[in-house]
């Protein structure tokens, strides 16, 4: 039987480190997560460490490891047993009962090829389990980033709410001094309205999401989470030549299906030594012999015993071909989904890199034009107030519109970072990043 290289014995020890893709998290305990401001990383690690499908998912490995201790054992040891129920008479004696012990052999490199393949399924098993932790990782980021984006439009809508309401208040008392408040008076007033059910859905969506990020982190019926910290705003900076790289060389998936070619390959060459080479079975047998018919011949009366070989005979024909046929056709099909899989992965980061870029410019048009602008008129008509040049009204007109860009900002700075932990979750390597500043 061959005995598993230093390699594999490497890969067997190294479970705790490969299956969990690095060193194991901090544990986090249920305390650590009554603060109000929880950081991404927090999440991460009790994430790793609660939910139930992502622990589920880590038993594939020991399964596989199991699979490599299978592969390796030959077929159980059989035993026979036959008792006369009428002594059949032999030279030796009456002949009451046989007893027979055999073992089959595999075939010259049937476990080696057995190995081969069980120790890249166990491989693959890994592989899973860091794909299924990138796409937990990610199912985490996306909530974290919803409530962290809800959080503060509710903050803003608040506000505008009550800006609004001052702007109906002034104005309504104006009506008599000024009749060209009537129309921003009605607006402000429809405005109000508007503002209140948007206010609804947000406290809706932001109770879903905190419901979701706890069936996330595996806290099943534990009260909901306060809040969560501002994430950091990281500028992108690759280009897409270098992101696609990154995918065809990291991507679980692809590496998974180069994986399922290898292993493909070991089953086409156990069933091409199996066609030529046959199963050899070793036996020893013993003859319990009764008493002595003549004491005077030599060994009379005396227990036999014997060797026996048999092995099949390999030249079964059909059945042979068809397995490796099977074998051939197992391979080509691997080696064409990977094809497909390598396409559809090419596309898919295409599409997310693209969808990172055009969030990013929409972050930068926010910061560096539509939201500096707001904030000039919005001072511009403060100073025309205290100089009673302009009513106040005009200045809670631009201070409304400012939270509208308040508003709009804070929903591409999220959708921006979900793009971002979306184009990670695919190439499985951090982007080039550097701060925000």
């Amino acid at each position: 039987m061959k005995r598993p290289g230093l390699s594999l014995w490497f890969i067997l020890l190294g479970i705790p480190l490969i299956a969990l893709g690095g060193p194991r998290e901090n544990k986090i305990s249920e305390e650590a997560l009554q603060g109000t401001t929880l950081s991404l990383q927090t999440l991460l690690d009790y994430a790793s460490q609660h939910n139930h499908g992502w622990k589920a998912v880590q038993l594939d490995v020991q399964n596989a490891k199991e699979g490599i201790r299978f592969s390796q054992g030959w077929a159980d040891p059989k035993l026979k047993i036959t008792r006369f129920g009428d002594s059949i008479e032999t030279r030796l004696g009456p002949q009451q009962t046989v007893i027979n012990v055999s073992q089959q052999l595999p075939y010259w490199g049937q476990v080696e090829y057995a190995e081969k393949a069980s120790t890249v399924q166990f491989q693959r098993a890994q592989w899973r389990v860091k794909e299924q932790k990138l796409l937990l990782d990610k199912a985490v980021s996306l909530v974290y980033y919803d409530i962290w984006q809800l959080t503060l439009i509710r903050q803003l809508l608040l506000e505008n709410q009550a800006i609004i309401e001052q702007i109906s208040t002034l104005g309504s008392s104006d009506l008599k001094e000024y009749s060209g408040t009537l129309r921003s008076v009605i607006k402000a007033q429809t405005q109000l309205g508007q503002n209140a059910y948007d206010l609804l859905l947000i406290e809706e969506n932001l109770l879903n999401a905190k419901v979701r990020l706890n069936a996330l982190l595996g806290r099943d019926d534990k009260p909901l989470l306060k809040g969560v910290s501002e994430p950091s705003i990281p500028k992108f900076e690759e280009n897409l030549e270098t992101v696609v790289e990154k995918a065809l060389k990291h991507n679980p998936g692809l590496v998974q299906m180069n994986l399922k070619i290898e292993e493909a390959q070991h089953q086409q060459e156990k069933a091409q030594s199996g066609r030529w080479f046959p199963n050899v079975e070793l036996g020893l047998n013993y003859f319990e012999i009764g008493e002595a018919v003549n004491p005077a011949m030599e060994g009379s009366g005396q227990d036999a015993y014997s060797i026996s070989i048999g092995m099949n005979l390999p030249f079964g024909g059909n059945k042979k071909k068809a397995q490796l046929e099977q074998a051939r056709i197992h391979q080509q099909k691997a080696f064409l989904e990977k094809q497909q899989n390598e396409n559809e992965l090419r596309e898919n980061v295409t599409r997310v890199y693209y969808k990172v870029i055009n969030a990013q410019r929409l972050v930068t048009l926010f910061e560096d034009s539509l939201l500096p602008q707001a904030e000039r008129s919005n001072a511009e008509a403060e100073r025309l107030y205290r100089t009673k040049q302009e009513q106040a009204i005009a200045v809670l007109e631009t201070q409304n519109v400012l939270l509208n860009f308040q508003m709009s900002l804070v929903r591409s700075q999220s959708d921006y970072l979900k793009a971002l932990s979306e184009l990670e979750s695919i190439i499985a390597q951090p982007v080039s990043q550097k701060s925000s500043s």
